[in-house]
């Protein structure tokens, strides 16, 4: 089985270099395929000069995280396909693990454990109750694998019509996971696989730094639409009826509050994302009869691996309302 590492770039700068050279480093051959989605990007300058053999894609259309890798993908020549973030390092042998782990499963997605800038482990992700991320500390199942560091074989990427192109940037890799599960494929974390992720290199902001949440109205405003189409697609419907409602309500409550505290432009963005939604209703209602599985499926995908917790909450309890890095 050969591998094919797709690495999507926007604004990567010495980070792509790093992940590069890491690939290189690995115990297997691995085609490396650059999307280059930042046109005048100075790490695939860099990246040119040092490493001239390297098949760069550069289209003058900026199509996302997903849209960049779908096409990555076209363009591979493996049965295996590696997606990377540019600000991801493998560690020694990460890409022959999940190599391994791939060719010895019937259709499987996998992933390795991610480290993250302060050397905290993640075994995957999950969702809470109310339909937000939850990072898994510990080995367990995950209902999705980050989309910084994950592979897939070529059949089931092309089973799943890849990632879901529309959502941009964020939440394709828990559609795609999750649409993976209910139709039957593995997705797990390869615990003894590692890679290093330094994160928020192609866009500012998500994750927890210096104590408090960083955001940016972008982040959010896609999260959460994307959030509301993958539902529509994957979730058991009697979490679906409860959920979506709630989600709504909280768009609606987030906009509110971002006017009065004078972010407009964060209220603008989510009523955009509501309206981006209602427009797709159709089509995620479609997408759930095509990829969605049997009831019986939804609901034992979904409670098996989802946690019972409102993390969301414990989070901003924890460290604090967020804090816009945008501006």
């Amino acid at each position: 089985m050969r591998l094919s590492a797709v690495i999507v770039v926007h604004n990567a700068g010495d980070d792509l270099l790093r992940c590069v050279e890491s690939l290189l480093k690995q115990t297997c051959p691995i085609e490396i395929i650059v999307v280059n989605n930042g046109q005048n990007d100075d790490g695939i300058t860099q990246l040119k000069r040092r490493h001239s053999d390297i098949s760069i894609l550069s289209t003058k259309v900026n199509d996302g995280y997903a849209g960049g890798a779908n096409r990555g993908a076209l363009s591979a020549m493996g049965d295996a396909l590696l997606f990377l973030n540019p600000d991801v390092e493998l560690e020694t042998r990460c890409a022959e693990l999940l190599l391994e782990r791939l060719a010895a499963s019937n259709g499987a997605v996998c992933g390795p454990v991610v480290i993250d800038g302060a050397g905290n482990p993640e075994f995957g992700l999950s969702v809470d109750l109310l339909g937000d991320p939850v990072g898994l500390k510990s080995p367990q199942q995950p209902l999705y694998l980050c989309g910084c560091a994950v592979a897939a074989t070529r059949e089931v990427f092309e089973a799943l019509d890849g990632f879901a192109a529309p959502f941009f940037m964020f939440c394709e890799d828990l559609d795609f996971c999750w649409r993976a599960l209910l139709q039957g494929y593995e997705v797990a974390t390869v615990i003894e696989a590692r890679a290093i992720h330094r994160g928020g290199g192609s866009t500012p902001g998500g994750y927890v730094a210096r104590g408090r949440i960083e955001v940016t109205a972008f982040r959010i405003a896609l999260r959460e639409r994307n959030t509301l189409a993958t539902i529509l697609t994957c979730a058991p419907a009697a979490w679906l009826a409860i959920v979506l409602p709630i989600r709504l309500v909280r768009i609606l409550v987030i906009a509110a509050v971002a006017t009065i505290v004078g972010r407009p432009d964060l209220a603008r963005e989510l009523f955009h994302g509501v309206i981006w939604f209602i427009r797709r209703l159709p089509e995620y209602s479609r997408r759930r009869g095509q990829f969605g599985g049997r009831p019986k499926v939804r609901r034992r995908v979904f409670w098996d691996r989802a946690v019972r917790d409102v993390n969301s909450l414990r989070v901003i309890l924890r460290h604090g309302r967020p804090h816009f890095v945008d501006r």
